[in-house]
């Protein structure tokens, strides 16, 4: 759907009050190095399946590099870090969803 120009299609705004983790309690500790700083809210599986993430809890915390610098999940260099996360988190998945199938829901 193109947007009518003068127009911005607006976007479906989810409160942070909706996420939480099935991986960790501490929402405000970077849950790959430990960082107290600038904490963002990282969803494991996102692009088209960021909804279901925060459906089902698989929500990290990250610091802003581990979430967006080089070695962070969005950086240039960051696949070992990405891949573990969705490794964990299919883990933690599977474990507190025993009887939902994980490959249907993502």
């Amino acid at each position: 759907m193109i947007p009518k120009p003068g127009k911005k299609k607006k976007k479906k705004a989810v409160a942070d009050g909706r996420r939480f983790s099935i991986l960790t309690d501490d929402l405000e500790t970077c849950y790959a190095c430990g960082s107290m700083v600038n904490i963002e809210l990282h969803e494991i599986y996102f692009g088209s399946q960021r909804e279901r993430s925060k459906e089902y809890g698989l929500v990290v915390p990250l610091c802003p590099e581990c979430h967006k610098g080089t070695y962070g999940v969005h950086g240039s260099r960051g696949k070992m870090l990405n891949v573990s996360l969705k490794e964990e988190g299919q883990m933690a998945f599977e474990k507190r969803y025993p009887a939902t199938d994980f490959m249907a829901v993502f």
